[in-house]
């Protein structure tokens, strides 16, 4: 939908659908036309209301004051597009496809393909600073940093065992790096496709300290109680004893250290040694689950020490107002560690993956990654703004759903 249709009146919107359908054979008079017209769709529907338009004016603000294109991607799809799979369309609104999938994995009206697109691994991992790596697919991956010491920290754990394997576990030594080394294992939030892989690294890394956020934890300590109790299928016990072994396999058995909130709040934080003189900041801030948890951890860039904030998770328009508070609070937070380089642990977003790439094929070099701690503060402004637009246009109505 182009920007001019976006600011017609809805009336205007519907009678020319209803004209389209009957040149294409639609009943354009039919009272079932009307009906299906007006099916709920995701984004934009009508103009903004004022208080919308204004956090909407403020996130434009910190977009436009950049070139950098991941942040140039957070403002277009979280505050002018919406972010929808195809499914979340109505009758009548246009669906279009990725322009070019070697450059975004969402489409100009922001439909999202990284599921069924973003199916390539990065072979050896992408070392997109001196010591640090993203391994995975362009869709989901995690970050692994190596500290002065030589241990590991992996941050996030993918979906299954066999992806851990294939994606990264036989990926790290063409970049030098042995998992019997991981010292951390931070899960980013309690879905699956970012603790599935835990279990196996722990099989070479048994010393390995699990840390998530107090509703995570709970979380996988639920599913792994309903996993261990299921009964499961096979013809003979030992069957069954395997079909639980890999069920089990892909939940974390314990999370050593826990994030909770401080007191009276929905956030909390904790600084955590990894190192003699190595910290990190693990935060719980709730929004695309209750359990999100974001960490800033020291990294080498050229010989420099930076500070790389790792995001785990994307979008929950029903939490949004939350979701503004907790960016609100990391971003301080960021501020105060002078965090300078950021990553998503899903490399879709803000096409992050174009970005890897670059690193991939010249190590070392500069990308839009590192983007200062002003760029870091810019993408706090961005995306808290747009997720208070978000909130304010679903009270409004003027986008239904996102």
């Amino acid at each position: 939908m182009s920007n001019f249709a976006r600011n017609l009146p809805v009336k205007t919107i519907l009678a020319a659908v209803t004209l389209a359908l009957s040149a294409c054979g639609g009943d354009g008079g039919g009272a079932t036309v009307a009906a299906e017209v007006t099916k709920p769709n995701g984004g934009p529907i009508t103009a903004d209301q004022p208080l919308a338009k204004a956090y909407d004016t403020a996130a434009k603000a910190f977009s436009d004051s950049t070139d950098n294109p991941v942040l140039k991607w957070h403002y277009r799809v979280w505050c002018q597009t919406g972010y929808r799979s195809v499914g979340n369309a109505g009758t009548g609104q246009t669906v279009d496809t990725v322009a070019d999938p070697a450059l975004d994995l969402v489409s100009p009206l922001g439909f999202n393909y990284a599921g069924s697109l973003g199916k390539n691994t990065f072979i050896g991992g992408s070392r997109f600073m001196d010591n640090a790596w993203y391994f995975g697919n362009e869709y989901t991956g995690l970050v692994i940093v190596r500290l002065a010491d030589g241990s590991l920290v992996m941050l996030d754990a993918l979906t299954t065992p066999s992806d851990m394997q294939q994606q990264v576990i036989d990926q790290m030594p063409a970049a030098g790096l042995n998992p019997a080394n991981i010292k951390y294992i931070f899960v980013g939030h309690e879905h699956g496709d970012h603790y599935g892989g835990v279990e196996l690294i722990k099989k070479h890394a048994p010393q390995a300290i699990v840390v998530a956020s107090a509703p995570a934890a709970a979380t996988i300590k639920a599913a792994r109680a309903k996993a261990e109790a299921a009964t499961y299928s096979g013809n003979t016990p030992a069957e069954q004893a395997t079909a639980k072994e890999a069920a089990l396999l892909r939940i974390p058995a314990k999370v050593d250290i826990v994030i909770g909130a401080s007191s009276g709040q929905t956030t909390g934080m904790e600084r955590l040694t990894l190192s003699a003189n190595e910290k990190a900041v693990a935060m719980l801030a709730p929004g695309h689950t209750p359990g999100q948890l974001h960490v800033i951890i020291p990294v080498a860039h050229k010989g420099q020490t930076r500070k790389l904030f790792v995001w785990s998770g994307n979008d929950q328009p029903d939490q949004a107002d939350q979701y503004a508070l907790s960016t609100d609070f990391v971003g301080g937070l960021a501020f105060q560690e002078s965090a300078d380089s950021f990553i998503n642990t899903h490399a879709y977003q803000g096409a992050m993956f174009v970005e890897l790439r670059k690193a991939q094929k010249n190590p070392g070099q500069d990308t839009a990654l590192l983007m200062g701690k002003q760029g870091v503060q810019r993408y706090m402004g961005i995306f808290a703004n747009c997720q208070r637009a978000t909130a304010e246009r679903l009270r409004d109505g003027t986008w239904k759903t996102f």
